[in-house]
């Protein structure tokens, strides 16, 4: 425990840079297509160093307070009871398949504060850009990776402008953009962007 804690205090020798490099570098061509969409993700708060990362870490902070998390117990309960009745009676399970995919996504999802609607699409686009920044696609794979990812960021991108229109409601990202009004220079349209990804994987 006081190990752990001290690698977190000592972000200098244990730098959390590399925290979301990917393991099989993308070619040329896959790096086209990633440019087609427009794709720009940027450093978030698992990857960043100082002396950004502590501003944006204080603006960002409260929603994972004890009291805030408190309040997505019920969904988490709940969710999970789901997942375990449908196993339950077989006396086995897979758990990475049958719950431990699901379950801390459809959470994360929530906690973003994305729509219920854009939910699915996300869902399946997230799997691509886990395989992107830890998978090892082939390079015949990685192109079609790649407009996954694409995708993927355009359409966090969209969520992100709907959230925009009215950021009153539940949700990290939605805290995210009132803390923007607060501090532009902190939470910036690409943190924010880029957070949207990230969060979910």
């Amino acid at each position: 425990y006081d190990d752990i804690k001290a690698i977190f205090r000592d972000n200098i020798t244990f730098s959390p840079s590399i925290a979301l490099e990917k393991i099989t570098p993308t070619g040329e061509a896959a790096n086209a297509v990633l440019a087609s969409y427009g794709y720009a993700m940027n450093r978030t708060l698992v990857n960043e160093d100082e002396p950004a990362h502590m501003p944006r870490r204080r603006a960002l902070m409260e929603p994972f307070t004890p009291a805030e998390l408190a309040h997505h117990e019920p969904m988490v309960r709940k969710l999970t009871r789901e997942y375990v009745d449908r196993f339950i009676d077989t006396g086995r399970a897979d758990l990475v398949d049958e719950m431990l995919w699901e379950v801390p996504l459809t959470v994360a999802l929530h906690f973003l504060g994305v729509p219920e609607e854009d939910m699915d699409l996300l869902r399946q686009y997230s799997i691509a850009h886990t395989v992107n920044t830890w998978g090892r696609p082939k390079p015949e794979e990685q192109v079609a990776v790649a407009h996954a990812v694409g995708n993927f960021w355009q359409l966090a991108g969209r969520i992100l402008d709907k959230m925009r229109e009215d950021p009153s409601g539940p949700g990290w990202m939605q805290y995210g953009l009132r803390k923007q009004r607060e501090l532009p220079e902190v939470v910036t349209d690409s943190y924010l962007h880029s957070m949207m990804m990230a969060g979910i994987v």
